[in-house]
């Protein structure tokens, strides 16, 4: 059954974007079975009423509501210079079930615009071809220190960082708990500076290792997620 993307099922049609794709390109007519999802744990089992490119409307025949992850995945990392990255990061990141996505700005982060509704439309294609119910916040891009000088919702805290010669970082599977709210940062092409280090520390983060290798930045954000996810499975 085909899915389509609908927050607010109340009104009771779908948005011009999915109504073309609905009714124009898939050639959805009155009468169909579709489902929708509304990107806050509920699929919508639906009929089609009237197949208006513009305006399609439905009425629900049943719904299913997908129960919540007992825990919380946030990955808050600097977007690289290349967008692309950024856009297959989010993508996977989405596929494997990651809660909310923050963009920061650091000393050696190259890119200081973001297209944020670009992500949001590649994550909610994402949602909809992982048949997930949830949608993923994606904040806006804010400096590091303002990001460090909010109330974190999340119980424990990390910032994944490449240690200095001489320096050891405890593994960040080791350290994880599950069944928790988790908050992770990951830095730019050139890695967090030794200040961003030291005030994401004054802030109780953990500095932490993501492996031996050296990572691309979206290669981290998306291990460090993976990793969540995984200790959260196998508890």
């Amino acid at each position: 059954m085909r899915l389509f993307y609908e927050p607010d099922v109340t009104r009771h049609w779908l948005s011009p974007e999915e109504s073309h794709h609905c009714v124009k390109v898939l050639r959805m007519r009155k009468g169909a079975l579709i489902q929708l999802v509304d990107g806050k744990g509920n699929f919508y089992k639906v009929e089609i009423l009237e197949a208006d490119p513009k305006k399609c409307t439905f009425s629900i025949i049943e719904e299913i509501t997908q129960p919540p992850d007992n825990f919380y995945t946030h990955v808050a990392l600097a977007p690289t210079k290349n967008i692309d990255r950024m856009a297959w990061m989010v993508e996977k990141c989405v596929e494997i079930g990651t809660h909310e996505i923050s963009f920061l700005t650091t000393k050696n982060t190259e890119r200081k615009i973001l297209k944020e509704e670009k992500l949001k439309k590649i994550a909610i294609q994402a949602m909809k071809q992982s048949r997930r119910a949830f949608l993923p916040k994606i904040n806006s891009l804010i400096t590091f220190k303002t990001f460090l000088q909010r109330s974190p919702t999340e119980e424990q805290l990390f910032i994944a960082h490449i240690a200095e010669q001489g320096e050891h970082y405890p593994v960040f599977a080791k350290l994880l708990l599950p069944a928790k709210r988790c908050c992770i940062l990951v830095g730019p092409e050139g890695d967090f500076t030794q200040q961003e280090v030291a005030a994401a520390l004054e802030k109780n983060y953990l500095a932490v290792s993501l492996g031996n290798n050296r990572l691309r930045t979206e290669t981290a954000g998306l291990v460090a997620c993976h990793t969540i996810h995984l200790v959260n499975m196998l508890s």
